[in-house]
C-alpha cells in the first residue's frame, strides 16, 4: 500500500482546513406578557395614539372615554367621557392634566386633581398625536399636536391662539418627535425637521414609501430614526448635521407602528401585520422579540424608568411587558 503525501499529489487539501461558521445571532423571544387587560372596543386605527403612561397610571381610550388604570392597585377608573371619538391621549406634567385629542379637532384638558375639563378647538380634523413640548426656553406650558388637517401646532395652554403652526405636510401628520429640533412624520411618506426659530423646515426625509408614524430622536439628539408603514416596512436612521443623510436602512416584514429610543441607546419598536409583535434593537440588530398580540400593535406607552411597556391592539388587549431587569414594582415610580 502506498503512503499518500499531499505534497506529491495534485490535490488541494486546503479545503480540509475548515473554519467553523459563526452561528447567526438569534434574538430572545418572550411569548408571555407580564400582565394583560381585556379592553373591549380598543380601536384598530394606525393614526390614533390611545395609550400613555405617567407614574403609576396608564391612561387609555375607548371611543369617547378616558380611563386610568393603576399599575399597582390594578384598579381602573373612568375619568372623562364625551360623545366625540377620542383619538389621542397624553399626560402633561407641567399642567398636571390629561390632554385628549378628538376626531373633530377639539382638545380636552382634564385637571388631574379636580377632573375639571376645559376644551379648545385646535384643528379642523382628527388629532392623532399629542406630545409634550420639551424645550421650556421657548414655551413653558406647551403641547404639540398633529392632525389630519395636515398641520402641526405648538399650543401654549395659557393663551388662545397656537404659538406656532407648521404646514409642510400634504397629508395627515401622524408622528411627532422633539429634542432640540422638531421632527414630524406624515401620511405623505415624508418627515420634516425644524429648528423652532421658524416654521419653515431646514430638512426633510423622502426615502420612505409609506406613512411615517414611528419617529424619534436618539438620546443624544443627533440622529433621527423613522419607521415606515405597510408599503415600506423599514426603519431608517438619518444623520442631521449640515444636511439630512441616511446612514442606516433596516428592512422588516411588517409595518412599523411605533418606535422609542431608550436611555441605554436601544430602540423599542412595535409592528403590525402579520407578526404583531414588539422588538428591541441593540446596535440596530434585533435583540428581543415580544409576541402575544393577535392584531397589529397600534398603541404604546412606557413607564418613566423604562422597565415596563404597555401595548394596545385591535385584539382588545392591553398587554404589559417587562423590558428591564428591575423586579421591584415599587421602583418603577
Amino acid at each position: 500500500m502506498h503512503n499518500l503525501d499531499k505534497h506529491n499529489l495534485d490535490i488541494d487539501f486546503d479545503f480540509l482546513n475548515l473554519t467553523p461558521l459563526k452561528k447567526e445571532h438569534q434574538p430572545e423571544k418572550i411569548h408571555k406578557e407580564f400582565r394583560s387587560l381585556n379592553i373591549r372596543g380598543m380601536v384598530d386605527d394606525f393614526y390614533s395614539t390611545c395609550i400613555d403612561w405617567h407614574k403609576e397610571n396608564i391612561f387609555y381610550v375607548v371611543e369617547g372615554t378616558v380611563y386610568a388604570y393603576n399599575f399597582y392597585s390594578e384598579i381602573t377608573k373612568s375619568i372623562f367621557t364625551t360623545n366625540i371619538s377620542i383619538t389621542s391621549v397624553k399626560y402633561c406634567s407641567k399642567q398636571q392634566s390629561i390632554v385628549c385629542g378628538t376626531s373633530l379637532g377639539t382638545v380636552f384638558f382634564i385637571d388631574e386633581n379636580t377632573l375639571k375639563v376645559t376644551k379648545k378647538l385646535i384643528h379642523k380634523s382628527r388629532i392623532g398625536v399629542i406630545k409634550n413640548f420639551q424645550n421650556r426656553e421657548y414655551f413653558e406650558y406647551a403641547i404639540i399636536t398633529g392632525s389630519r388637517d395636515r398641520k402641526t401646532k405648538i399650543i401654549d395652554t395659557r393663551i388662545k391662539e397656537p404659538a406656532m403652526i407648521f404646514s409642510s405636510h400634504t397629508q395627515e401628520v401622524c408622528g411627532i418627535a422633539q429634542s432640540n429640533l422638531l421632527a414630524t412624520g406624515g401620511n405623505d411618506n415624508r418627515a420634516f425637521i425644524y429648528d423652532l426659530r421658524t416654521t419653515i423646515p431646514f430638512g426633510k426625509v423622502n426615502e420612505h414609501k409609506a406613512a411615517i408614524k414611528a419617529i424619534d430622536w436618539t438620546i443624544k439628539g443627533n440622529n433621527l430614526i423613522t419607521g415606515g408603514g405597510s408599503a415600506d416596512k423599514t426603519i431608517k436612521v438619518f444623520s442631521i448635521n449640515k444636511k439630512v443623510e441616511m446612514i442606516k436602512n433596516i428592512q422588516f416584514t411588517n409595518q412599523v407602528t411605533n418606535l422609542k429610543c431608550l436611555s441605554d441607546n436601544s430602540i423599542i419598536c412595535t409592528f403590525g401585520y402579520s407578526d404583531n409583535d414588539i422588538k428591541i434593537l441593540k446596535n440596530y440588530k434585533v435583540e428581543k422579540v415580544y409576541e402575544g398580540h393577535k392584531n397589529r400593535v397600534i398603541h404604546f406607552g412606557i413607564n418613566e424608568d423604562q422597565k415596563y411597556i404597555a401595548t394596545g391592539s385591535g385584539d382588545f388587549k392591553i398587554k404589559f411587558w417587562k423590558i428591564g431587569e428591575e423586579n421591584d414594582l415599587k421602583k418603577i415610580k
